[in-house]
């Protein structure tokens, strides 16, 4: 089946008329050429079938895997390429000159001297091999518009564009420059009728024609001990077989060049040559074919341009976040690339996952990434220790990722996905629709298989994750106060007719807090549903709340969504529908923002409490205008019902679902809106898409109240096993986080049941968990810090932020319990610069720096750095250029399984391969390591972010033991107020606490020695 895919897509693009317009005759005459100029070909014969410009075996060739059997030879002079155009008689002069021009390579250089020759016709050495080249190749490149649109969306798409536009280079720049070089040689005058002919035949179409001949048909070999490219004629009229085992030989001694098979070929069987492993996007794009079986076909993944990876989507927006070109260093850094080839045999390779978790991390965690690789380990061991492979919060985020990125690229290859059924499988706009179906095809083929992948990583991390929970931190009841609506909110979801045979509601406490979600009961296969439920009972915004919220943008149906939540605790038409669930989900654990007024003011010092106190302001904005509009009982103030609206509020941005949109023609009223639902709405947000999703289904089940309703059911992506936990993973998300985004109770809950158990930065003693755990959690809390520029000299202001960004260090530092504040004392000092001129010797300082990092393998344009600092300190956009420099190719005589042209057709611009560097250095290194090149400004920096962090600490509280214990009595209103409390006081203290261990790091003497060496260095 393969041979016969790869036959007929390779005969389909075939075209049968040469140049003169007589193949069969004009092939014959190429034979006969090559057998006079010394070539050898006596074991081959064209094809007699229709397909004629087909090679095969004129008698048995005999070639095995020890030995190989010469099928074809003919001598380099009889080969077309560069140096026959320098050498040339009458254009050698020209050609020389030209092609020292910059920009002009070996391609263009024989592009240009094909299309003189065929210009030359009969008088031309090559003349019976440019007569036996096809008329027209139909490559992307030739197609028509209309035929473009097959590629739209695609990959190969931008790389025919670009070839268009090298194409359009070649036509209205290098010609021009060829025919000037021509008429105004130095060296040896052209006549008259040559610069003649050279204008005749340097004509578009011509030039299009040869660029085509050459991208398809130039082998790279070596000449002389020099690599480059040449057409070789006969030689390339073999047709590419992945299977075929063959070898090119250049024997410079001999002046010949010749093609050994190695294995057994009969009489009569087609003779190939295999161009190398190359996946169809080369194959179309360079040879006019596509195998629909191709094992090396690959799909092109690129994560640092894509939005699945924006910085906003990392933390949920409530975190300031670093610029993401610090993201793309890091994984320059770790030396991991940005672009990844997914193939079938390996459709998730681990190095994506390294790069997709670094994307993904968080502020804090990529903040921690920003350190040197300690001496003795390898980039891969320094990324292991700092990104744990049991932090299941990061890779979850990173498959998340991933999933919405191949999503968005399927979208766009299910364009023009079927080839149009009065299409023939001719010439035209059939073969490129057909040759366009099977690439897309096989791309759609390969990201599939890589979401099988995803789906089955995310089910190992949920067995990973719940081997991990223990039983005793599972709770499947609620407290006492909350006993008379727990029986009320499941009395009422098995009336309304929800089933729930497959899963159960869990709260689960650890050492990285409380999150609710469900627990698999019994095994379910892929696309089987875990639970269903009516539509009557799911909770949207209702049409006035809409209309009142409509011009408050993105927030607009999550404000209407929280303002129904409310209305239906206080009153509504339709509490007695809803009310047992709403009083349920209102005793959810609330997050920061909701907290009390005066809890707040224990957090207004810390970067959590801030970003509380924000969101509150614009909660009560929000509330004021619902108030205004009559949309809410005017009978409570707008003080009593703050605190109830924004619980709403952070209860919609913690369990809200968005609707999917119903795919039959039945519309669903719900379909694509925002909305609250019980039971299956408490599955994970993180895990949606990856393990399960939602769906409407219309059905008849055993409750007569919900015969003939719409269903929202959650249906399985994979197989889960009994007794796997979905919730909400916490590993490796600081206490920060889960305070302001997951309504976490924080380990209030844990204190409350062991009181010997204590969470402390100098010690921690193991009284519920693993010491592991308790170590991973420590390390993964930090403190935030904002550091902006105050100068009342704006240009001074623009100027430090522009510095700032050109060395990479941001605004936002993340101070962990390891100390590692040469970034931060970095932007301190800049910030605290105190004119143009100091600014100017820090700036220096920074060059100096990237100078002494410079190295062979890995160098950072210190030019373009220093052009950009001196041009646009002023600008918000500078940044550092980065030199990526590629190993060099080792060349060599003997080549076997070689392709017709090594380098990628596809990299014909401004596409750079993202080849990580070794030893390299990363903009925020080098702004640390220009602080430790100047002792007294080391040494003042670090004065000033001691004094600053000490009055940070001055600024929290100092809870007692007394303040931190949640009492067990009063109303229940009175122990939320307890645990809120509790809450805040514990997260002051602990960030108290790291910022304690970083005044005491800035405080122990550095290695002056070591330091001074350095600077010595750097000025020798």
């Amino acid at each position: 089946a393969f041979e016969c895919d790869r036959r007929f897509m390779q005969d389909l693009a075939r075209s049968h008329e040469s140049i003169l317009g007589d193949d069969i005759l004009a092939l014959r005459k190429l034979l006969a050429w090559v057998q006079s100029n010394g070539g050898s070909a006596d074991k081959l014969q064209f094809a007699e079938d229709s397909c004629s410009r087909k090679l095969v075996a004129k008698s048995k060739i005999c070639g095995t895997t020890d030995e190989g059997d010469t099928i074809f030879s003919i001598p380099t002079s009889c080969l077309l390429h560069p140096d026959s155009a320098k050498s040339d008689s009458v254009y050698g002069p020209a050609f020389t000159s030209f092609a020292l021009e910059p920009g002009v390579d070996d391609r263009i250089v024989l592009t240009l001297f094909l299309a003189l020759e065929r210009g030359r016709g009969e008088s031309s050495k090559w003349a019976p091999y440019i007569n036996g080249l096809p008329a027209r190749i139909p490559v992307p490149l030739s197609w028509s518009d209309s035929d473009l649109k097959c590629l739209e969306g695609t990959r190969l798409e931008h790389a025919v564009k670009q070839h268009r536009k090298a194409l359009q280079q070649e036509i209205e720049v290098w010609t021009p420059l060829l025919l000037a070089h021509i008429q105004q040689n130095k060296f040896k005058s052209v006549s008259a009728e040559a610069q003649a002919l050279a204008r005749r035949a340097l004509i578009p179409e011509m030039i299009s024609w040869s660029r085509t001949c050459v991208w398809s048909r130039a082998f790279s070999l070596f000449l002389n001990q020099t690599k480059t490219i040449a057409l070789v004629p006969l030689g390339d009229m073999f047709d590419h077989s992945p299977d075929a085992r063959v070898e090119w030989l250049t024997d410079d001694t001999a002046a010949t060049f010749s093609i050994r098979s190695y294995e057994a070929i009969s009489e009569g069987s087609e003779v190939f040559n295999n161009y190398g492993a190359k996946c169809n996007e080369e194959l179309l794009l360079g040879y006019a074919f596509v195998l629909e079986q191709n094992k090396s076909d690959t799909f092109h993944l690129e994560l640092a341009a894509s939005e699945a990876f924006e910085p906003n989507d990392l933390s949920g927006g409530t975190h300031s976040v670093r610029e993401s070109g610090i993201r793309d260093s890091l994984l320059r850094h770790y030396e991991i690339s940005s672009t990844h080839c997914l193939r079938i045999d390996d459709p998730l390779p681990g190095s994506l996952l390294l790069a997709a978790q670094i994307l993904s991390s968080t502020p804090a965690l990529a903040y921690r990434l920003c350190s040197e690789i300690p001496p003795g380990k390898s980039p891969a061991e320094a990324l292991s220790a700092r990104i744990p492979s049991d932090d299941v919060c990061t890779s979850f985020r990173a498959l998340r990722s991933l999933h919405m990125l191949i999503m968005e690229q399927l979208k766009r290859l299910s364009k023009h996905a079927t080839p149009d059924e009065n299409d023939s499988p001719e010439i035209g706009q059939g073969f490129s629709a057909k040759m366009s179906f099977v690439y897309r095809k096989s791309q759609t083929r390969i990201a599939n298989m890589t979401l099988t992948a995803i789906k089955q990583r995310a089910r190992s991390l949920l067995s990973q994750l719940s081997t991990t929970i223990d039983e005793k931190r599972i709770t499947f009841d609620c407290d006492e106060l909350y006993l008379k609506e727990k029986e009320e909110y499941m009395s009422w979801l098995s009336e309304l007719g929800v089933l729930n045979s497959a899963v159960e509601e869990i709260s689960v406490r650890s050492y990285f807090g409380f999150t609710d979600g469900l627990r698999v009961t019994s095994s379910i296969t892929e696309g089987n549903f875990l639970g269903s439920v009516p539509s009557d009972a799911i909770i949207v915004a209702s049409d006035d709340m809409l209309e009142s919220c409509s011009n408050l943008g993105i927030d607009a149906e999550q404000a209407a969504l929280a303002a129904t939540l409310l209305r239906l605790t206080l009153n509504g038409k339709e509490r007695e529908r809803y009310a047992p669930f709403v009083n349920w989900i209102m005793c959810a654990p609330v997050t920061a923002a909701a907290f009390n007024s005066d809890v707040l003011t224990v957090l207004q010092g810390t970067a959590v409490g801030q970003s509380a106190l924000g969101l509150r302001a614009e909660y009560d904005e929000e509330l004021e205008m619902l108030y205004e509009a009559a949309c809410l009982r005017n009978d409570i103030s707008r003080s009593n019902l703050s605190p109830l609206y924004a619980r709403a509020r952070t209860l919609v941005e913690r369990y809200a679902v968005r609707l999917p949109q119903s795919e039959r023609e039945i519309k669903v009223p719900e379909a694509g809106r925002l909305a609250i639902v019980p039971f299956i709405g408490f599955f994970p947000k993180a895990l949606e898409d990856l393990v399960a999703k939602f769906v409407w289904t219309q059905k008849v089940v055993a409750s007569p109240t919900c015969e003939g309703k719409w269903h929202l059911e959650l249906k399985s992506l994979c197989d889960l096993d009994a007794g796997t936990f979905l919730i909400e993973p916490t590993d490796g998300m600081d206490e920060g986080t889960q305070v302001l985004e997951i309504g976490t109770e924080s380990l209030c809950s844990l204190v409350e049941e062991d009181s010997k158990f204590k969470f402390s930065y100098a010690s921690t003693s193991r009284a519920a968990g693993s010491q592991a755990d308790c170590s991973r959690f420590v390390m993964c809390n930090s403190v935030e810090l904002l550091l902006e520029p105050a100068d009342e000299d704006e240009n001074l202001r623009r100027s430090k932020t522009a510095l700032l960004r050109l060395m990479g260090v941001g605004d936002s530092h993340y101070l962990s319990v390891s100390p590692n504040s040469e970034i931060f004392c970095v932007a301190l000092l800049v910030c605290s610069a105190e004119n143009q001129a100091g600014l100017e010797r820090l700036r220096d300082a920074w060059l100096t720096a990237v100078e002494f990092s410079n190295s062979p393998e890995s160098q950072v344009d210190n030019t373009n750095a220093s052009q950009a600092s001196c041009r646009e300190l002023n600008s918000f956009g500078a940044s550092s250029s980065i030199d990526r420099k590629l190993p060099s190719a080792v060349g060599k005589q003997k080549k076997i399984e070689s392709s017709l042209e090594i380098e990628s057709m596809l990299d014909v611009s401004d596409q750079i391969l993202d080849a990580p560097s070794r030893n390299y250095l990363c903009t925020f290194q080098l702004a640390a390591a220009a602080l430790q090149l100047n002792i007294g400004s080391s040494k003042n920096a670090k004065k000033v972010a001691r004094t600053m962090l000490r009055s940070l600490i001055q600024q929290l509280p100092m809870p007692s033991n007394t303040d931190l214990i949640v009492t067990r009595r009063g109303t229940r209103l009175e122990k939320e107020a307890s645990l809120q409390r509790a809450v805040a006081l514990r997260y002051a203290q602990r960030q108290r606490e790291i910022l304690e261990k970083n005044v005491e790091a800035l405080a122990r003497p550095r290695n002056i020695k070591k330091i001074e060496k350095r600077k010595r260095s750097c000025t020798t």
